[in-house]
């Protein structure tokens, strides 16, 4: 059977139904997906393509078929929508829109994801999940690498390839992912939209703490977890979750179907519910904005009409939020693409330039949105912060320091502005204003892992190791579920020789979050110290795929030198370029 490079290559630049294909973006056992341009039409589109060896077998032509035909028939803002199916030249296809932005996949590699945006991802897919079920439909297949987050900060779920009508059943563990699959779906039994619902719950947990409620590694024993097993409270990882939100999340990873949500739309309240609680909360965290008494009735359209434009930017801000957290994985995933087309060496020259450009053309494009929500709120702290990530991003020190010291001036009792702010500072070693500011934030909020962690940064440059160390460690005391606390206090070991002492306190960290870039990090340069050069390639590819994206750190780490002319090390270099 060709694989799937062999299908890239063939059809890279060629012509299928109607479109000129430019490049891969995304494939799996069954075929590819590709980035194309509709001739007639002019406009870019996404083809999926079956693998060819595939079409002989009937089950899997139909399953692609229904796929088309299932997808075609949900018109909803965050389904992705088709604009045709074919058979042409030996390959089946389906045509669709094209949306610019990584999986949800991508974006939980890094950490947990802020409650409120994942509230808001929440809703786009309770709210999708209604209309596919409305229209008789179960997905059967809702997990965050079916999930793309676009540019303007929306979420698309995609891949209707094992989609069904309500009340089919399929042979037990079959036709999902068995890390996201309902326990009736493991099983086998037939299938209604309460069985997505624990499927979006998996995806809401996993947003909130940055692991999945069961961590089985095989499938036998996942399938067994979810019918079984009992997962971790979501407020014993996350105290701080908002309990409302905690609540609705496992209720929708009940194992009786009967006292989860029973419907969609009943969950899209919740969600809806859930972030206007969070936003108030930011608020208050922030500036109170004045309002007008009830006396002055004369002016009471305005102030509803004011509240309306405060929801408003605030759903701006949110936008501009999801879009900067899916940025840095948009830039990573368009370099892959670039490399994969390429040679390896007209590939490291390339790489660079590809990455800088793509994200000057998003931070651009972030900076108009959020510009206008600060214009007509500009003392609102929290734009300040978004809009100090983007210069942040686009290497404009100077503004984004202004920002994020307004921020702090317009919320001096703000841990998130008092961290933001005394972290960025650290970068550009004004070490003594960070010092205090991080000092502060953390009489504010003692369980800030962020604050601690910088302070214990800036202690560690000053050679203060036992300083930084008792910050790493009142870390993982104070919020024990928090792997940022464990990695920091195992690199302060390594950094110290003590490689086996820093052991157990990788293997918690990995076991709270098997896909955080850093853990894998160190763990490759432990096993680099002990010559385990097999498991030392393996943790820094997957460190690579979750996120890892300084080449300093293979180049400049001495455990790794025995490595420089191992191919598949310099393959991992190539994808940062030179």
């Amino acid at each position: 059977m060709a694989s799937n490079t062999s299908l890239r290559e063939n059809l890279t630049g060629a012509e299928l139904g109607g479109c000129r294909i430019e490049a891969a973006v995304g494939g799996g056992s069954m075929g590819f997906v590709f980035k194309a341009r509709h001739i007639a039409l002019d406009k870019i589109v996404a083809i999926k393509v079956l693998t060819p060896e595939l079409r002989n077998y009937k089950a899997l032509r139909e399953r692609f078929r229904t796929e088309a035909r299932i997808a075609s028939a949900i018109e909803h803002p965050n389904v992705v929508p088709i604009f045709g199916v074919g058979d042409e030249n030996g390959y089946s296809y389906i045509i669709m829109r094209f949306f610019d932005g990584p999986s949800l996949y991508r974006l939980l590699s890094r950490q947990g994801i802020e409650p409120l945006l994942a509230a808001k991802i929440g809703e786009n897919l309770a709210s999708a999940l209604a209309a596919i079920h409305r229209a008789g439909y179960v997905h059967r297949d809702v997990k965050p690498e079916n999930v793309i987050i676009t540019e303007k900060g929306q979420a698309i779920l995609t891949d209707f390839g094992v989609a069904s009508e309500i009340g089919v059943a399929e042979q037990a563990g079959r036709g999902g992912s068995p890390a996201y699959m309902s326990p009736e779906q493991c099983r086998g039994e037939p299938l209604d939209g309460r069985s997505d619902l624990y499927s979006l719950g998996v995806t809401l947990y996993q947003m909130l703490t940055g692991r999945r409620p069961f961590l089985g590694e095989t499938r036998p024993s996942l399938l067994l977890m979810h019918q079984q097993d009992d997962f971790p409270p979501i407020l014993s990882l996350r105290p701080d979750t908002l309990p409302l939100f905690a609540q609705a999340v496992e209720r929708l990873l009940e194992k009786v179907t009967a006292r989860r949500f029973q419907r969609a739309e009943d969950l899209v309240d919740v969600l809806r519910a859930v972030q206007e609680e969070l936003r108030a909360v930011r608020r208050r965290s922030g500036v109170t904005v004045q309002r007008k008494t009830p006396a002055e009735s004369a002016m009471m359209p305005a102030i509803v009409e004011r509240d309306t434009e405060d929801v408003q930017l605030d759903e701006v801000a949110e936008d501009v939020e999801l879009s900067l957290l899916s940025l840095d994985a948009e830039v990573e995933e368009a370099t892959a693409v670039q490399s994969s087309a390429r040679g390896a060496m007209e590939s490291q020259r390339t790489a660079k330039f590809t990455r800088e450009a793509i994200l000057q053309s998003r931070c651009e494009a972030a900076l108009a949105r959020i510009n206008r929500a600060v214009e007509l709120r500009a003392d609102d702290p929290n734009l300040r912060i978004t809009r100090g990530n983007i210069f942040r991003r686009m290497r404009d020190n100077e503004k984004a320091e202004a920002d994020y010291r307004r921020a702090a001036e317009l919320a001096p009792d703000n841990p998130r502005a008092l961290t933001t702010l005394g972290s960025f500072l650290v970068t550009i070693a004004k070490v003594k204003e960070a010092e205090e500011l991080l000092r502060r934030s953390l009489t504010l909020d003692m369980n800030n892992v962020e604050a601690r962690i910088a302070l214990g940064k800036i202690y560690e440059k000053a050679s203060a190791t036992g300083l930084a160390r008792k910050q790493y460690e009142k870390c993982v005391e104070a919020v024990p579920a928090d792997e940022r606390g464990h990695v920091a206090l195992a690199a302060l070991l390594i950094g110290q020789g003590q490689y086996d002492a820093a052991k157990p306190f990788l293997a918690s960290a990995r076991e709270l979050n098997p896909t955080f870039a850093p853990t894998l990090f160190w763990l490759a340069i432990v096993s680099a110290n002990e010559k385990d050069w097999k498991s030392t390639i393996e943790f820094l590819e997957a460190a690579v795929k979750a996120g890892l994206k300084d080449r300093a750190r293979l180049t400049g780490s001495k455990e790794f030198e025995p490595l420089k002319d191992h191919p598949r090390f310099n393959a991992l270099l190539g994808i940062f370029g030179s």
